[in-house]
C-alpha cells in the first residue's frame, strides 16, 4: 500500500514537472523553486492522508518538517538539470561544429540536423542525467517535449525514494 501512494504521488507529481517544463509557463530557472514547493505540498498531503489513516492521529510538526527531504531532493535534482543546460563546452573550448552523437562524423553545413543542433546548442552542454533520459525517448519528439520527460523522470524519483522512506517512519504509531 505504501508503494502505490507513494508511486501515485511521485508520478502526479512527475506529471506536474512535465507540463511545467514541455509548455514553458515559467522561466527555466523558476522551475528549481517551484517544482520541489509543489513536491513539499503534494508529499505533506500525502503524509496526513495516510497518517490518519494508519493511526488515526496527526503529528503535523513531524509531517511538515521530515517532508522536507522530499523538495530537498528536488532542488538537488533540479539544481543539477539546470547547470546542465548551460553551454559550458562553448566558453571553455569556444565555438565548434555539432557531430551526429551516434556516428561522431561531423554534420554537412547544408543538413536540417547541422541547423537544428546549431539552434538547440546541445552539443555544448554536458548532459549527464539529461541524456540518460533522451536516449530512451523517440528522435521525432521535440526538445521541449524531450526536456519535459527528463523532468519526469528524474523529478518520479526524486520525490518517490524520499517519500516512500517518510512515508514507512509517519506510518509507525
Amino acid at each position: 500500500m505504501k508503494i502505490s501512494i507513494a508511486l501515485t504521488g511521485s508520478i502526479l507529481m512527475g506529471a506536474i514537472a512535465m507540463v511545467l517544463i514541455t509548455n514553458e509557463f515559467l522561466p527555466y530557472f523558476m522551475n528549481v523553486i517551484i517544482i520541489p514547493l509543489i513536491s513539499y505540498v503534494i508529499a505533506v498531503v500525502i503524509s496526513i492522508i495516510y497518517q490518519y489513516s494508519v493511526c488515526n492521529q496527526l503529528t503535523i510538526s513531524s509531517i511538515t518538517i521530515g517532508d522536507l527531504l522530499v523538495p530537498l531532493t528536488n532542488i538537488v535534482v533540479g539544481i543539477i538539470l539546470f547547470i546542465e543546460q548551460v553551454p559550458i563546452c562553448k566558453y571553455i573550448f569556444g565555438e565548434y561544429d555539432p557531430r551526429n552523437p551516434v556516428s561522431g562524423l561531423k554534420y554537412d553545413r547544408n543538413s536540417a540536423e547541422y541547423v537544428e543542433a546549431l539552434a538547440t546548442g546541445d552539443h555544448y552542454k554536458l548532459q549527464l542525467l539529461t541524456s540518460i533520459v533522451k536516449s530512451a525517448v523517440p528522435v521525432y519528439f521535440s526538445n521541449e517535449l524531450k526536456k519535459g520527460f527528463v523532468y519526469f523522470y528524474w523529478t518520479l524519483w526524486g520525490t518517490l525514494l524520499p517519500l516512500y522512506f517518510l512515508i514507512g517512519v509517519q506510518g509507525v504509531c
